[in-house]
């Protein structure tokens, strides 16, 4: 019983510092970097189920996944520079802004930045992984 009641704390508050941490990032940027990291999951599922039915993941499946983790990293750069931009506006417009403020406002800027690298790094990872094992099993074959 009292695992139950933990596990179920912990799933409540798992979930619910990672929609902290969204909005934090800001929801926009943040739920499109979110969507992208699961369509990469599902591409590199496919890629799985392929190789485990004795087939070659494809080409077009690894470019896929290439490319939704580059679009992820630009996006999150691109999310983190209108922060940026926007974080900068409000310090002008307020005179003597501390540096807890600063640090605050960075911190938030660089959540996308840091999702979007994450999804990036999977993604390089699955696609490295992928061109490993399909040299591997090309070379089995001959």
């Amino acid at each position: 019983m009292m695992s139950i009641l933990f596990t179920s704390l912990l799933r409540v508050s798992f979930f619910s510092t990672v929609y902290q941490r969204m909005e934090e990032g800001g929801i926009t940027s943040m739920s499109i970097l979110m969507l992208l990291l699961m369509l990469c999951i599902a591409m590199i599922i496919k890629g799985i189920i392929h190789f485990k039915k004795g087939s070659l993941p494809t080409d077009k499946n690894s470019r896929l996944i290439n490319s939704i983790g580059l679009l992820a990293l630009i996006i999150g750069v691109f999310s983190q520079l209108l922060g940026l931009i926007s974080a900068l506006d409000h310090f002008h417009f307020l005179e003597g802004a501390s540096p807890s403020v600063l640090a605050g406002g960075l911190k938030t800027t660089f959540l996308p930045t840091l999702l979007g690298t994450f999804i990036f790094i999977i993604a390089r990872i699955a696609t490295t992984i992928f061109i490993w094992l399909t040299k591997e099993r090309q070379e089995e074959g001959v």
